[in-house]
């Protein structure tokens, strides 16, 4: 028997008409959830974030004189290089220098996440949980002047024991479009992030010149970067990969201006 009519297209869009998830669930109602942040450092960019007291804004009968938070940071390949409980003011905001706290040799980037110390009642009884996805502060020096990022996933969950990679894949290839058009002459670097549990193959394509332009590997907890300076008329570039969501971070580099944003 021969099939008929295969639409093509409609294949194509069963990952997603089978709704796949873009994050798992943790394991338990202990976890609490952080994205998975890009820190940077170097001579011209370093890493800031501010925390609130989150869980305090749904306990409302128990008011607490302190609070904690679990930051753990992670080199680009994925090893965990500092875990700290850090005390934070209730209902202020806290200032955490990240690249303060990076203290090794040749790198200059890399992830990190910081979770809450706990999952207030209300949140659990609705079958939820407390997330962490703020803004990460990139100051630049030669311009004095700060430049903020907004959290973005879903990434990575912690009991107060274990974390759990929340990232999930497909089966088939995924591409992320960038939201934004490449401009001729312009430096920039593409961080990406994997929150999956396995090493992930990204690959930076060019749609209008159909043509692949750089392959890179990445592994849990990780951090990878692709450096593109496009010396053609504009392009518009896509992330190929089994990574349900690959956004990256994207550094962008003019003669009088710096950039950072989500592409």
């Amino acid at each position: 028997m021969k099939l008929k009519n295969i639409n093509l297209d409609l294949i194509k869009k069963l990952p997603w008409l089978i709704r796949q998830p873009l994050s798992k669930k943790p394991n338990n109602n202990k976890s609490t959830i952080s994205d998975l942040f890009v820190w940077i450092k170097n001579q011209n960019i370093q890493t800031e974030y501010e925390i609130l007291d989150l869980p305090n804004l749904f306990n409302k009968n128990i008011k607490k004189n302190k609070s904690y938070v679990t930051l753990f940071i992670f080199d680009k390949n994925g090893k965990e290089i500092l875990k700290k409980n850090i005390l934070i003011e209730p209902y202020k905001r806290t200032l955490l220098k990240i690249s303060s706290l990076v203290d090794i040799q040749n790198e200059e980037y890399g992830t990190f996440s910081i979770f809450h110390e706990s999952n207030p009642k209300i949140i659990k009884d609705i079958g939820s949980f407390i997330t962490d996805r703020g803004y990460v502060k990139y100051y630049i020096h030669n311009l004095d002047i700060y430049k903020y990022v907004h959290g973005n996933l879903d990434a990575i969950s912690f009991d107060g024991n274990n974390y759990k990679n929340l990232g999930t894949t497909s089966f088939l290839k995924r591409y992320y479009n960038f939201q934004f058009k490449i401009k001729k002459g312009v430096d920039h670097k593409f961080y990406l992030v994997n929150f999956t549990n396995k090493i992930q193959q990204y690959e930076l394509r060019s749609l209008l010149q159909n043509k692949k332009i750089e392959k890179i590997k990445i592994s849990p907890k990780g951090a990878g970067v692709f450096n593109y300076l496009n010396y053609e008329n504009n392009d518009i570039l896509t992330i190929r990969s089994n990574s349900v969501m690959s956004r990256p971070l994207v550094y962008l580099k003019t003669n009088k201006d710096f950039d950072l944003f989500h592409g």
